[in-house]
């Protein structure tokens, strides 16, 4: 069996001539649902913008990213200069301070540890917090950009939810949440019953 090449596609940092910064970030920002403060910090900088894929969809990614005005390259996966390109941030503690080399913060108790797949204090399995964590910030992305306006006090939702801590889309969205996990608990429940 053998193996297919995958690749890497990577912004240069350069902007394709006839483009203006501000166009192309509004557009980057549409095509990857991203706020502009966070697609204008990607823009102009060496930055992997997809990891491991087919060539079809390599060329699929360049050819949006041209179109809006973006220098692009593909790189086969696992090139030794592609290590260098995407932008490396230092985590920080809760105070601010940079992290040593092999420690990490929980992305739940917040507990500064020693770099492991468990946390030590509240034993969450630290990629699968941050897979939710993702999941909620791009939930609350599209629940902004559905609604991008917070409620008054004159609209309905608002008049009815004045002493709440949440938006009605988030109290929606937690509704349906359980709704779905009760569902799923019963079926369960069922199966190893029968």
């Amino acid at each position: 069996m053998t193996e297919s090449t995958t690749y890497n596609v990577l912004l240069s940092g350069n902007l394709k001539s006839g483009f203006e910064p501000e166009q192309v970030v509004e557009a980057f920002a549409r095509l990857f649902k991203l706020s502009p403060e966070k697609a204008g910090a990607i823009i102009g900088k060496r930055f992997v913008v997809k990891r491991e894929v087919e060539l079809n969809v390599a060329k699929a990614y360049r050819d949006k990213l041209v179109a809006i005005g973006i220098d692009v390259k593909l790189k086969p996966h696992g090139d030794a200069d592609e290590l260098e390109l995407e932008p490396v941030e230092q985590p920080l503690s809760k105070d601010g301070v940079p992290l040593e080399a092999g420690e990490m913060i929980c992305p739940k108790c917040e507990l500064k540890q020693t770099r492991a797949e468990e946390c030590s204090g509240c034993g969450v399995i630290i990629e699968k917090a941050h897979k939710v964590q993702e999941q909620i910030a791009e939930a609350e992305a599209e629940a902004e950009a559905e609604n991008p306006e917070p409620p008054t006090a004159s609209t309905p939702a608002a008049a009815g939810d004045a002493n709440s801590d949440q938006p009605a889309s988030k109290k929606w969205l937690i509704a349906a949440a359980a709704v779905v996990a009760a569902v799923l608990a019963a079926l369960l429940w069922y199966l190893f019953a029968v």
